[in-house]
This record gives structure tokens, sequence and C-alpha cells, in this order.
């Protein structure tokens, strides 16, 4: 039983409660008539409802008592009968100002029996409506969760109890479910529900007018109707925990119907089933979790003997994997050793998009199988990740997409180069495919054996002497396929500019740059000059 719906019962006005109104849903626990100062003295549950005249507190013994218990966190709350003129300047009001306990003053036209009644009455109507919600909807939920029909069923058949939409996310505010009877009109709603996740600059505001904090502290279902909420649709919104682990929000809008007191019992009930639904699920992924980072350790590692093998793993481990598959890794600019806290938004940004693709870490880097059926499955989620790691100072390199997992640990290998002949050759920007880069690493592996024309050498010589850069000119020229224009407007330089110095680099080579031949060996030149 919640103390606001005490309050609401007993038709107390917003002067009544004189202190505590940010407290008024405590779950309460016990109730007491206090007359005398040993009926205080039964009070031995937390979040204790006091009712009581207000002479009673005129005694320092009571008073110290009182004391005592608010200590304890026995006492959420005191309601006194008679005269409160003069109330705030009291002994009482400061002590329930000191321990945050939510003060209501009465009157003197109900007595304190009186209203200890109405409260029992209310009590045992409020048991009624709860034992008819166990028995029509209590027991199909646990049933439900009994058959393993998952949290989107569960969301549904809330939704319908309940009467209004339903909507569930995890911690980090990505969407796990929802139901409603029809569309939406509301804003945050409807992000939530095409985005598949709850935008930031809600989240924000939650955490700027302490919604979180007010939500944990409390630990029951609160609206969300302050401050910038105003605006929209009413909300009731509770944690899901699985003890003192955070696991999730849901969130009730009031849309169909209006939000009942009961609808709030119902609400805690079912985020109480859903959090079992999260436990079960958390079980199951740690044992497969488990199992799934070794096998994609095993795959990139090339530690699986063969196609079979591998295919018999991934159906083990219900692992729907698309037509292409293809390494991503995510590494630092510094190729120091990165943590955990990007692990989660890594994995939230790549699921998103690519949903059946798997991460795991391995050595300095993120390691992403990313698979799906397109060959350039990418293209939806690198602006969002590039944008990521270029705030996090973080880059990546991309191996070629292959189709069988016996090639994964190809497209590893050629993610590792990635990064590494792209901080060799201080090549700039976020991302790095390898097919960008392989002329490199064949190179690499010939540059001991393989000398330079000796007519680049001249040049560089010459820009060396002469404060020249031909060598640069030359490069972009060859890079635009001797595109004469393309090669003035990348280097910011008039047409004729570049002609000039086309005409100096080919006195200089003492060749001309229409030899075909010539031009490989220089292009090649240059690119192994970039690695040494």
């Amino acid at each position: 039983m919640l103390l606001n719906h005490i309050i609401n019962n007993l038709s107390l006005s917003k002067e009544a409660v004189v202190l505590g109104e940010a407290v008024l849903n405590f779950e309460l626990n016990q109730v007491c008539l206090a007359m005398t100062d040993e009926d205080l003295m039964t009070i031995d549950l937390n979040h204790a409802l006091i009712v009581s005249p207000i002479d009673l507190f005129d005694s320092d013994s009571v008073l110290d008592y009182f004391e005592n218990l608010a200590k304890d966190s026995k006492i959420s709350s005191l309601f006194l009968t008679g005269s409160c003129k003069g109330i705030k300047s009291t002994l009482i009001y400061k002590l329930c100002s000191k321990y945050n306990i939510t003060l209501c003053c009465l009157g003197e036209d109900i007595s304190p029996v009186s209203a200890m009644n109405r409260i029992l009455k209310f009590y045992k109507k409020h048991l009624r409506q709860i034992e008819g919600i166990i028995q029509n909807h209590y027991l199909e939920l646990v049933h439900l969760a009994t058959l393993d029909l998952g949290i989107a069923r569960i969301i549904k058949e809330a939704a319908e109890i309940l009467g209004n939409p339903l909507v569930v996310t995890d911690e980090s505010y990505d969407l796990v479910g929802y139901s409603s009877s029809g569309e939406v009109k509301d804003p945050i709603w409807k992000t939530i529900v095409d985005s598949g996740y709850c935008p930031i600059d809600i989240v924000k505001i939650l955490r700027y007018e302490g919604f979180e904090k007010q939500l944990e502290r409390e630990a029951s279902p609160l609206f969300l109707t302050k401050g910038q909420f105003s605006k929209y649709i009413r909300r009731l919104v509770t944690e899901i925990r699985i003890g003192e682990q955070l696991k999730g929000y849901m969130a009730l809008l009031e849309y169909e119907k209006t939000i009942t007191p009961i609808d709030q019992e119902v609400l805690k009930f079912v985020s109480s089933i859903i959090a079992l639904e999260f436990a079960k699920s958390d079980a199951i992924s740690k044992a497969r979790g488990h199992l799934g980072q070794e096998l994609l350790g095993d795959l990139v590692k090339g530690n699986i003997s063969s196609e079979t093998i591998a295919q018999s793993r991934v159906k083990s481990l219900d692992w729907r994997l698309g037509e292409h598959l293809q390494i991503v890794l995510i590494g630092n600019k510094e190729n120091r050793r990165i943590g955990g806290e990007y692990y989660d938004s890594v994995q939230s940004i790549i699921l998103r998009h690519l949903p059946a693709s798997k991460i795991s870490f391995a050595s300095n880097h993120i390691v992403i199988l990313a698979t799906g059926n397109s060959q350039d499955m990418l293209k939806g989620v690198l602006p969002t990740l590039e944008k990521f790691c270029c705030l996090h100072s973080l880059c990546l390199g991309i191996g070629r997409s292959y189709k069988t997992l016996m090639e994964v640990s190809l497209s590893y290998k050629e993610a590792q180069k990635a990064l590494l002949l792209a901080s060799s050759i201080k090549r700039p920007g976020i991302v790095h495919y390898y097919e960008d880069l392989a002329v490199y690493d064949l190179l690499i592996n010939v540059k001991s054996d393989y000398q330079i024309h000796p007519g680049l050498q001249k040049l560089v010589e010459y820009d060396k002497n002469n404060g020249t850069d031909y060598v640069k000119t030359l490069s972009t020229y060859l890079r635009n396929y001797k595109n004469l224009s393309q090669t003035a407007d990348d280097l910011f330089l008039h047409r004729n500019t570049i002609l000039y110095r086309l005409n100096k680099i080919e006195e200089i080579l003492q060749s001309s740059l229409d030899n075909h031949s010539l031009c490989l060996q220089l292009e090649l030149g240059i690119l192994l000059l970039d690695i040494t």
C-alpha cells in the first residue's frame, strides 16, 4: 500500500501535506494508531505510518523515542489530528524535517480513531482489489513466465491487462519490447519504437531533473510529469531490478485510460516477472556468451580444422550468420590497450544495424565479426561507428568480406594489417580498409629486394636541396590517373603551375611521363617511400 493512495483516499488538500511531498510514494509496511507513548513501542517494521493526536508530542520522552525510531528508518509518515496552528515551530516538525518524514495535518474535524478506521477500510478495499488482480491476472502472468514464451509476450499480456501502451528498455535505454492496441501519438514513444533506443537528449533531461535518482531512492513506480516532461503524455515509470542490479525500465503511458493505483501495483508485479525473464536470459547469455567468445576467438585465430566443424559449433550456439563475413577491428590510435568502457557502446551501435554480428576482445582491439546478406553491409553502420571512434580517438581496421567461416581468420589478419599499415605510413582518417592498403602489404614483403627508380631518387634529392615539392606533385598526378585539373584542385594550384612542375619533373627524370612502365615504377617507388 502506497502512502499517496491513503492521502488521496482521505481527500487531503495539498496544504495538509506539511512536509515530504517528494516522498509520497513510499511503500508502507505498517500503520500504527498511537494515542500514548506505549503505542509507539509496537512499531517493529520499516516505513510505518503513525496516526496520532498532535498533543502526544508535547512530551520530551515521546519526542526522544520518536527520534530513535526515525534514526532506524522505522517511520516514513506521521498523520496528526487536532489544531496544527504554528506546526512549523514545533519540535515534531523539526524532527520530521530532519529525517525526511512525510508530515500531514488532518485538522480538528477528524479523530485519530476515525482516521485509522478510514485507512483500514481503504486498506481492506485495496486488498480485495489486489485479490481480484491475483485471481484474474497475476497467475496468468506467472504462467506465461513458466512457458518460456519470452519478454515480448509478457509485455503484450501486461499491456492488455493495464489497458495502456507499455514499453520496456534495458538499463542503457535500448528498446527491449513494447505493446499497444494501435498507433501512439507521442513523440517520445514514437522515437523509441522507431529508432530502437531512447534519444540521448531525453536521457539527459531525465538525469538533469534527477528522475533516475528519485526512482532508485523510492523503489516504486513514479509518474513522469514534471519539468520538461509536463508537455508530454503522463507516463508511469518503474525500474526492473534483479536484486540490487538495475536491468532496465518500464513505462506505462496514460493514453487509453487513466492510470489507477491498482495499475501501479500491477506494473510493479509485471516488472518482477520481466526481471525473472532478464535473469533467465542472463544465465543463458552468460553460458552462451562464454562459448560464443571462445568460438569467435577460434575463428579469428584459425584454430578450427574444417568448415564442417565450424558450422557445427555455430549451429550449437544458434548463431544466425548472414551470407557475408567481415572482421572489423577497433583500436587505439597510439596502439594502447583499450578497455571495456567502449564495449557496450560499440555493441549497441553494431547490433542496431547488423543484429547477427558478434563482438569480442582480442589483444589491444575490440573484434567485430560483421555479418549480413549484402557485401556492402558496413555502409549503414560506418558513419555512426566512425563518429564514435573519432570522439574517443579510436580507429577502424577492416578486412575483406568472405563467405566461409574458415576465411574469417584471413579477414582478421587483414584488419590487423590495415591498422598497422595505416599507422606506419601515417595515413589520415579513422577508417582503414585493407583493400586500400594491400599494395603496401605487398611492398613490405619485397622492399628489401626492390630498388626504387633512379629517376625518383633524383627527384627526392632535388626536393631536399631546393625546397621544392615535386615528389608530392608527381604522387598526386599519378594517383589522379594523370588528370591535370583534378591534380590542380587537390593541390590548390593553377593548371599552368602544375604543367610547369610536370615539365620540370620530366626534365629531372630525363624521361617522359607518357611512358606507362615508368609511371608504374614511379608509383611503386612513391609507395615504398611512405613505408621506409
